[in-house]
């Protein structure tokens, strides 16, 4: 429905500490309105058909805009809406199946149901890939014949046009990379391609160790350092408490969540760190770690987390998704991260937080005054 005089009038109190002009559309009474939980933001939006669309960003403090938008896109879904900036990526929620069908969907019509709206997206960037490379043998080499899930797919604007460019040529190695590097170029195949400059994507680092990534070996009590402590992989509290490693608090993706805004991620860690810190500062608390049954708990939830998600990259081609096609090893085991969106990952955090209890955790407190 459209906003209500007391929305507007809410609405306006907003717009009144916002600097974007656009803001002054809402008061015009013609558009919905969606506000945060705090009632200092909102967004505007439009439905066509199906489709929601908002109106500009979000109006209102930055830190609020993320819950804000994830929120839009989830009310959107629950009313078999597709939200402009997902449209048509996410198949319908299994309520909205079941009231289309007077009856609860069964696992293989929810599952064939996501294959198709799947394939739908594939396609269309297949499509895409056809109408944007001028040469067809070079477009065909460059559809992604592989789930949506499977890799990440490149958007840059500038991507698919710069083939198009006399100087840039895309080399086929089937799949297996490149052979070798010489002093003077690569090796595919039994051909050597000169080159002048040679660009390593080495800042993207998947499966390597946490002390490579950081560039040294933290140590903890009795002075174990992290790569013998985590010899057969991470071992942790939500991503960020270890056992053995007193006050050591981790910002990684590790065991823990993660978004396509990476960001909203770092904020939310970084927020939990705060609130962990501030708390132990209350308390008296010196020293606060995992224990080992903690770290075992939280890896049981992101075993739990993901199980859905192995059945579908065990179908996607070699990546790092899927460890290569490969079977992991008990290392490559805790190297995951929790399967679930980030907002479900941020509940976890708030949840152990309004608990109170430091659940899966071992404190040191100030001695008491003699």
């Amino acid at each position: 429905t459209l906003p209500s005089q007391l929305e507007l009038q809410r609405a306006e109190k907003i717009i009144a500490r916002s600097h974007h002009t656009y803001a002054h559309l809402a008061l015009l009474g013609d558009k919905h309105l969606l506000f945060s939980d705090s009632g200092n933001s909102m967004i505007m939006y439009d439905i066509q058909d199906r489709t929601w669309v908002a109106m500009g960003d979000p109006i209102g403090p930055r830190e609020e805009w993320m819950e804000l938008l994830w929120r839009f896109r989830e009310i959107g879904n629950r009313h078999d809406g597709w939200t402009a900036f997902t449209a048509s990526i996410t198949p319908p929620k299994a309520d909205i199946l079941a009231a289309k069908l007077g009856r609860e969907p069964t696992k293989a019509e929810l599952k064939d149901l996501a294959e198709l709206y799947d394939y739908d997206v594939m396609n269309a960037l297949r499509e895409r890939v056809c109408e944007v490379v001028k040469d067809s043998a070079t477009a065909e080499k460059l559809k992604p014949w592989y789930g949506k899930n499977c890799k990440r797919v490149c958007f840059h604007d500038e991507y698919l046009p710069s083939f198009n460019q006399p100087n840039v040529h895309l080399v086929d190695t089937d799949g297996r990379g490149v052979d070798r590097i010489t002093a003077t170029g690569v090796v595919v195949g039994d051909v050597e391609y000169p080159v002048d400059c040679l660009v390593f994507a080495s800042g993207f680092e998947a499966n390597t160790d946490y002390e490579g990534r950081v560039g040294f070996d933290p140590v903890g009590r009795d002075g174990v350092p992290l790569s013998e402590r985590w010899a057969d992989g991470p071992r942790t509290l939500h991503g960020i408490l270890s056992d053995g490693f007193p006050n050591f608090m981790i910002i990684s993706f590790l065991q823990a969540g993660f978004g396509t805004n990476f960001v909203h991620f770092l904020s939310k860690s970084a927020e939990h760190v705060a609130t962990v810190i501030t708390t132990c500062k209350k308390e008296g608390i010196e020293t606060i770690e995992a224990t080992a049954e903690g770290e075992d708990d939280w890896l049981m939830v992101l075993y739990g987390a993901a199980a859905g998600g192995a059945k579908y990259v065990v179908t996607c081609t070699p990546g790092y998704y899927n460890n290569e096609q490969q079977a992991p090893d008990a290392k490559g085991a805790r190297k995951l991260v929790y399967a679930g969106s980030l907002l479900d990952y941020t509940k976890h955090l708030e949840r152990w937080r309004e608990a109170g209890e430091l659940t899966g955790t071992k404190v040191t407190r100030t001695a008491a005054p003699a």
